[in-house]
């Protein structure tokens, strides 16, 4: 049984919001031994070995995520945090670049306990909110060096990193390089219509052996992603200023039954046969 989530605090001050967050300049890692990192070519093949396996294996990508809001001229909080799983796989498409295919869900959850919840009271409103899981409305992306990265989506968006070459950012430390991809996107929301604006960061810690190691088609990294955005629709905010933060940590799996069974028992109740039914690259 989901629990509903109640605030217990925050000012009289202001409504509440969920996800905002700050980039860091580009660094290029310097040097000409380094030049591989602008290779758009290389930057494809370690984003496919970070985020999945070149070899097509599916895998899982698990994440636990929690929500902020940030009011502005008030006190920013936490207001729910939400685990996702979601099942994709790559293909090297002829020609060069992979091609992904994805399905994924959210489920909401309470950010201290991560018992999932069904409801919680807006601490800004003071309305309570029925919560229901998330599902991707994304199905799939290409990556190739002459057009870059482009999302097989249901709804219009535009995006900073479309139509462009593929490099990513870079800071290399010895044997460790950081990884950083920044995305800065408009998109319309299909439930309302109203065109969204948002900035996320994706980044991870990679061992330089691994990148440059041939043999390894994939590489076990957790990624930390960032995303800020302005109130979700359902938060009710009106004209209310602020935005939202959302902060993540992902991790990959290649087997189902690592991802805890509650979440999975959950998963299945939205969807019978997200486990079992293969993605489709038709």
């Amino acid at each position: 049984m989901r629990r509903k989530i109640r605030h217990r605090f925050l000012p009289a001050l202001g409504a509440i919001a969920v996800i905002c967050a700050h980039s860091t300049p580009a660094f290029a890692a310097p040097g000409a031994s380094n030049s591989r990192f602008a290779d758009p070519a290389y930057n494809i093949e370690a984003w496919v070995r970070v985020d999945g396996d070149t070899s097509g294996r599916v895998f899982y990508r698990k994440s636990r995520m929690v929500a902020y809001g940030v009011p502005r001229g008030s006190f920013s909080a936490p207001l729910f945090g939400m685990i996702g799983v979601t099942k994709k796989a790559y293909r090297r498409m002829e020609g060069g670049g992979y091609e992904s295919r994805w399905e994924g869900c959210g489920l909401y959850a309470d950010p201290e306990t991560w018992e999932l919840i069904d409801s919680f009271e807006n601490p800004y409103t003071g309305e309570t909110i029925t919560l229901k899981p998330t599902c991707t409305l994304i199905s799939g992306a290409r990556l190739t060096v002459e057009d870059g990265f482009s999302m097989i989506a249901s709804f219009a968006m535009e995006s900073s990193i479309f139509g462009r070459p593929y490099v990513l950012d870079w800071n290399v430390v010895g044997d460790t390089a950081f990884m950083r991809r920044e995305a800065h996107t408009e998109w319309q929301e299909p439930s309302s219509g109203k065109v969204k604006y948002e900035m996320t960061i994706d980044s991870a810690a990679i061992p330089v052996a691994q990148l440059d190691d041939p043999a390894v088609t994939s590489i076990d990294v957790p990624l930390a992603h960032t995303l800020v955005t302005e109130w979700m629709t359902m938060l009710m905010m009106g004209d209310a200023p602020g935005s939202m933060l959302w902060r993540a940590d992902i991790t990959k799996h290649f087997d189902a039954s690592e991802i805890p069974e509650h979440v999975r028992a959950a998963l299945e109740d939205e969807r019978p046969d997200f486990f079992t039914r293969e993605l489709s690259f038709d």
